[in-house]
């Protein structure tokens, strides 16, 4: 880690008005000297500033003390995560990667991980995959005037409860965010402070801690979003119209989140390409509607192991555009409808591990044989469905298994 000595620099006293008038804390975080404010204090009032004509010294200041408190915060420090995976006398690895950071301040803009607007302000914080640990500082929210992306995903930091997720709120110019597939724990559902995210264009916290009903008016404002992850939670709940109903959202995956209802929302979502809805047993019983067909836009479809039933409606043809559809794991019943050939760009199509009899339509079969890049079809062709060998790529349950391994 950097050195913390203090300097000699008259300066000093601009420096730490500065830095106590944006202190989260009023400055008693400053208190207790092994802090990761006071270490990023110490570190900052090492620093020759300004570094730059560009940004005003309260700027650099807030951005530097920002980012040093996210580094001294991150790096290598323990958690209740990390408690479990390393036991007493282990050392917490660091980053895997922290090149330049907290090194010379006139290169920010080179540290791993950022990029910057023209004038030097942090606009990107990327550290997917990286090893942070610890939690994500509040005093990230200083960067919200530039910051429009950050990247957290697959870290080990562990952000609980209010504190640990309110400041997310602050950050209103972010346009993409990512922290899937991290410790971010919120008994309350997602947090309410998200909603005022309003030029969010991608948002992704799928695979944390967030149990409770989902909150559609968490939603409602956020009209430019395209992307939205949610999956791998508990949120016991219909998916709400204002998610529906959002104008530009293409994709939504929410795998494993604890939905139920029915499916009547998938012909109300006015511009989506794909839906990853596996794993809710939620929707057990629901049907696939013929309202399906509605759907135009929809590329990719997902709803294995939801306990589907009833037949695959003949309006499921309608959805020309369809390259992948995974109805496998169900409970789906009748003979495959011959409509489905009109699924014109159709790649990958598993229906294994259902109640569907009958044969395999032959010009299904033809179509692939055509096609390369219809590369699969599965069914339970060891079983109540007639397929040929040279049509069917995997037959029966063995394919849930292969398809769960990929």
């Amino acid at each position: 880690a950097p050195p913390t000595s203090m300097p000699t620099n008259s300066n000093l006293p601009q420096y730490i008005t500065i830095i106590n008038s944006i202190a989260r804390g009023g400055g008693a975080e400053f208190d207790e000297p092994d802090s990761y404010q006071s270490k990023a204090r110490a570190w900052i009032l090492q620093q020759d500033l300004p570094t730059s004509q560009s940004l005003s010294l309260e700027e650099e200041i807030a951005q530097l003390y920002a980012l040093a408190c996210l580094y001294y915060n991150t790096y290598a420090v323990s958690n209740a995560w990390t408690d479990k995976e390393y036991t007493t006398g282990n050392v917490i690895p660091g980053w895997i990667s922290d090149n330049g950071w907290l090194g010379d301040p006139k290169q920010v803009c080179n540290w791993y991980g950022l990029t910057c607007t023209f004038v030097g302000l942090v606009q990107a914080i990327k550290l997917d995959r990286n090893g942070l640990t610890g939690f994500i500082p509040p005093e990230l929210a200083l960067l919200h005037p530039s910051l429009k992306i950050i990247d957290l995903f697959q870290n080990n930091v562990h952000n609980r409860g209010d504190i640990g997720n309110s400041f997310l709120g602050e950050l209103v110019n972010l346009e993409e965010l990512f922290y899937g597939s991290t410790y971010f724990e919120h008994s309350g559902g997602i947090p309410t402070e998200l909603g005022n995210l309003k030029k969010l264009r991608e948002l992704d916290f799928s695979y944390t801690f967030y149990d409770g009903p989902l909150n559609g008016d968490i939603f409602k404002d956020m009209t430019e979003l395209k992307y939205l992850s949610i999956g791998g939670s508990s949120f016991n709940s219909t998916i709400p119209d204002e998610i529906v109903q959002l104008p530009k959202l293409e994709f939504f995956f929410a795998g494993l989140a604890g939905l139920k209802g029915d499916l009547e929302f998938i012909a109300k979502m006015p511009s989506i390409r794909e839906i990853w809805i596996d794993n809710n047993p939620g929707f057990a019983g629901s049907l696939i509607p013929s309202t399906i067909g509605q759907a135009k836009s929809l590329t990719s479809f997902s709803a294995a192991g939801c306990g589907l039933e009833g037949p695959l409606p003949t309006e499921i043809g309608e959805l020309r555009d369809m390259k992948q559809l995974w109805l496998y794991d169900n409970k789906l019943t009748g003979k495959i409808p011959t409509q489905i050939v009109m699924m014109f760009k159709i790649e990958k199509l598993q229906l294994e591990k259902n109640l569907l009899t009958g044969d395999m339509p032959a010009a299904l079969c033809e179509k692939k044989a055509r096609r390369t890049t219809f590369v699969e079809l599965e069914a339970d062709c060891d079983g109540e469905i007639t397929c040929p060998e040279t049509c069917c790529t995997c037959c029966g349950e063995v394919c849930v298994t292969k398809s769960e391994d990929d």
